[in-house]
């Protein structure tokens, strides 16, 4: 009888494992490149959120359409842009390997403070 007990045990133990191991496993892995844009301007960012998908890798091309110099920073990625002079454009890329809200800002002094920041969701 015990024996009986213990298979039963196990094969709903293997079950569960197969079926939430994969769905826990999958999201890790990239699903694709996911191009966005975002343009800068005084003092913002247009848009200022962003939504994308656990491992998604991400490439962001980042527009200075403002006057003055600015740049786009995520720093729970160490994901940057140099500071771009007005008219220029420049690429970053990365994974999104967790789930969450991170924060990405201009870092130039001043402008993060004056509203220049915006979110990125990961689902």
């Amino acid at each position: 009888m015990r024996a009986v007990i213990w298979a039963a045990v196990v094969i709903v133990l293997l079950l569960g494992a197969l079926t939430y191991g994969r769905a826990l496993l999958a999201p890790t892995e990239p699903v694709g490149v996911r191009e966005l844009t975002v343009q800068g301007f005084e003092y913002g960012f247009d848009p200022a959120e962003l939504t994308i998908h656990r491992g998604e890798a991400v490439r962001l091309l980042f527009r200075n359409t403002g006057t003055i110099e600015h740049d786009l920073t995520i720093p729970d990625w160490d994901a940057a842009t140099p500071i771009l002079a007005p008219g220029e454009e420049a690429v970053v890329e990365f994974q999104a390997r967790r789930s969450g809200t991170f924060r990405f800002l201009c870092t130039v002094p001043g402008h993060n403070e004056l509203g220049m920041n915006g979110t990125i969701r990961v689902e």
